[in-house]
């Protein structure tokens, strides 16, 4: 069920089957993904936020790797 943010965005809430809920955020009239809000292991609010949206442009593999430890 989409959940209404404000006059431009609208979102949905994705909850599973343990208490861990994702807000995700869309705008309104072009529907681009906006953002999303979560909370961390401490209960504080964690909100991303997309301000420079580029639609069909190839992301490489790597883009999302986390590093390990040791490479830090």
């Amino acid at each position: 069920k989409p959940v209404r943010i404000n006059s431009n965005l609208i979102g949905f809430i994705f909850a599973d089957k343990k208490t861990n809920k994702v807000k995700i955020f869309f705008g309104k009239s072009s529907l681009e993904l906006k953002g999303w809000e979560t909370k961390d292991a401490y209960s504080n609010k964690v909100s991303f936020e997309i301000n420079n949206l580029i639609i069909n442009n190839q992301i490489l593999d790597n883009f999302f790797k986390i590093p390990q430890e040791k490479d830090l």
